[in-house]
């Protein structure tokens, strides 16, 4: 069973993950789950952390490193550079991004990143979905599944 497609942002993750592959720079591996690590996010109980990590090992990006994007519906999108799936340090670096940003305008972003380049990030456009995915994480938190 998929249990990430029972997770209210797993609509949202699934988008981007279409719009990279139609691209041609899908991630090498994406995740779609729950925070369950205390401590990590400080504005949000872990209980209630609605996740995806995405993640362009080096052999799918120019340069030494490969990237990793980490999502939350409380913070949005960042983005650092990795080796051997660690990041490296200093190189995590918020997405200056709605929280639910347009998967064009991250599709957009991961695409700059990849080939080394800078990327443009001005784009306020949201996913045409944001409101029900808000809604929906909003109803998952208050249901006690999120405990």
């Amino acid at each position: 069973m998929d249990t990430a497609g029972l997770l209210p942002h797993a609509p949202y993750i699934k988008a981007l993950d279409r719009e990279l592959a139609a691209r041609g720079v899908p991630p090498g591996r994406l995740l779609i789950y729950t925070a369950a690590y205390p401590g990590q996010h400080a504005r949000c109980p872990a209980e209630q952390r609605l996740c995806a990590y995405l993640a362009w090992d080096a052999t799918r990006c120019a340069g030494p490193a490969g990237l990793a994007w980490h999502w939350s519906h409380d913070q949005g999108w960042s983005t650092a550079r990795t080796r051997r799936e660690r990041r490296l340090p200093h190189t995590t670096r918020q997405l200056p991004l709605p929280v639910y940003a347009a998967p064009a305008a991250l599709a957009d972003v991961a695409e700059a990143l990849v080939c080394g380049l800078r990327p443009a990030t001005g784009s306020r456009e949201e996913w045409e979905g944001a409101g029900r995915a808000r809604q929906a994480a909003a109803a998952w938190a208050e249901s006690g599944t999120a405990r």
